[in-house]
């Protein structure tokens, strides 16, 4: 017997015994009427009857079974209707760091590169057999950023008695210096060499237990942001002060695809479950003005972020924690599928999204389709239809 027959006896007996129950019970309360349908406290002495019984059982049980069976369909089906990402796979994710080659020659102004711009990775099979080769894995970057000749040469916390004047200042128990250094040949401020970026997205680089205090810290307590020369103290700034925000929480910021169905908080929420690095990011804005008033020549400056609070304890500052030029990069690329042949003779057709890497290429959702006319007529493309569209029409 195997399982659907067993999984269906159960349904039988259980229906079996309700009949038999609810029989005794109406035999109870009409004893005349029961006499004639010879329903009684345990078995009916007709063979007919109990046939009838039994045989009604049976077809109920398995249309209880069926129903039980569906309702996960339906409960799916609801959930991809409202919150089409909940359903869908989840694509591998990772943060990369992006950085200018110096034999490219200089550049001064910085290098854009926009969200979603393609990245490639070899990755080796499990099984390394002969005629085994890489498989080229497709990313795409997911945050916009702004690559700079820049570096963090060394973070450090220092008390607001080392700098004279800032122990008056309310609420400043000391500065967290962010000493940036230039790439060969470059310095700070407005001439031909002279770099001067306005804004500067920083990645909490650190083990997850480490990462979440600094991010807590760098949050909450930052009053001020300040640009001074290599070394000097909070009283020799250049320019005006400068921002502090954190990133990633916009929807342009977003690691997985918004579905125009949902709330965009939903996408929030399953994003830090399932890529919560992608939120370990800061923006220092308002930089520019500060850094082109930098004395030429100078290859160091620094950012001097004013803390209300002293760093956690056990937490030790380093310039590995605070990486620039990173992006989350997600393995999730837009791609045509190849042509499915209509023949009339099935009711499904299976997508095949690459027929030459069949094995390790999987779709995440389906975002429209185009039927192709033998005709010269051009067909228009269409919106794939629900599950739940599905369920109310089989």
């Amino acid at each position: 017997m195997n399982r659907g027959e067993d999984e269906l006896y159960g349904y039988y007996q259980r229906e079996l015994d309700y009949l038999r129950n609810a029989g005794r019970e109406f035999a109870r309360q009409h004893p005349e009427t029961a006499r004639r349908l010879e329903l009684g406290e345990l078995e009916s002495a007709d063979p007919h009857v109990e046939r009838l019984i039994e045989s009604f059982a049976f077809l109920t049980g398995r249309v209880r079974r069926d129903l039980d069976n569906e309702s996960p369909d339906m409960a799916a089906a609801l959930l991809e209707a409202m919150l089409p990402n909940s359903m869908a796979p989840l694509p591998p994710a990772t943060i990369v760091q992006l950085a200018i080659d110096p034999a490219k020659g200089k550049d001064s102004a910085g290098r854009h590169v926009p969200a979603h711009t393609p990245l490639t990775a070899s990755a080796r099979p499990a099984q390394r057999g002969p005629g085994a080769v890489d498989i080229s894995c497709q990313f795409r970057t997911c945050y916009p950023v702004t690559l700079w000749p820049l570096s963090v040469a060394a973070a450090s916390f220092e008390d607001a008695g080392a700098h004279p004047g800032l122990e008056r200042e309310p609420d400043v128990a000391g500065v967290l210096r962010l000493s940036l250094m230039c790439g060969a040949g470059m310095v700070f401020g407005a001439g031909e060499d002279g770099i001067a970026p306005e804004q500067l997205r920083f990645h909490l680089h650190d083990s997850w237990h480490n990462a979440g205090a600094l991010y807590d810290w760098l949050l909450c307590h930052v009053k001020r942001v300040l640009v001074a020369p290599a070394g000097r103290r909070v009283a020799d700034r250049v320019g005006e002060a400068g921002t502090w925000s954190e990133a990633g929480f916009g929807s342009a910021d977003a690691v997985l695809p918004e579905s125009g169905r949902a709330h965009p908080a939903y996408r929030q929420l399953q994003e830090y479950f399932a890529y919560p690095r992608k939120y370990l990011f800061f923006d220092a804005g308002n930089l520019a003005q500060a850094l082109r008033g930098m004395d030429g020549g100078q290859q160091q400056a620094d950012l001097l972020l004013l803390m209300k609070q002293r760093p956690p304890s056990g937490l030790t500052l380093h310039a590995g924690q605070l990486l620039l030029g990173c992006t989350p990069a997600i393995n999730l690329f837009p791609r045509t599928t190849e042509t499915l042949r209509l023949d009339q003779r099935q009711l499904e057709y299976r997508l095949v999204p690459d027929a030459r890497h069949e094995a390790t290429t999987e779709i995440h959702s389906l975002l429209k389709w185009k039927p192709v006319m033998r005709t010269a007529r051009a067909a228009s493309a269409c919106r794939p239809t629900t599950t739940l569209a599905r369920c109310f029409t089989a």
